[in-house]
């Protein structure tokens, strides 16, 4: 997941450089999430609904602006019924000593205040 098109535009080509990937790389089409050629499945952090990756097993971001919604909207992209896979990884690639991990670490605060909060509704349920 990239932030904006020009940045998923550079990142793919830059992974088909840096580790010649032995699998197709694509932008998010109907035909790409079809194609089993395909091993890795581009799209910006907007592009969150819509669609099933539940043949894939990870879902890669960066540390970005947004909701806690949006981003258990994007993780929901591969867990979900079809998913094969007894176990789906999440990894968020966080530049050290920067704003952005200073980002991340409220993310997993409002995250975890939200899941503490679904939990104390389900039991009132």
């Amino acid at each position: 997941v990239f932030d904006n098109k020009t940045e998923m535009q550079v990142g793919m080509a830059r992974l088909v450089a840096e580790y010649g990937l032995e699998f197709a790389i694509a932008e998010r089409t109907e035909a790409a999430q079809a194609d089993p050629n395909v091993g890795i499945i581009c799209v910006t952090r907007r592009d969150t609904t819509g669609y099933n990756m539940q043949r894939f097993g990870a879902v890669v971001t960066g540390v970005y602006e947004g909701s806690p919604a949006d981003r258990r909207q994007l993780r929901g992209r591969i867990r979900r019924a079809g998913q094969k896979r007894k176990e789906v990884q999440y990894v968020t690639v966080i530049p050290k000593r920067t704003i952005l991990s200073l980002l991340f670490a409220r993310h997993n605060s409002v995250d975890a205040m939200n899941a503490s909060l679904e939990a104390l509704a389900d039991k009132f349920d």
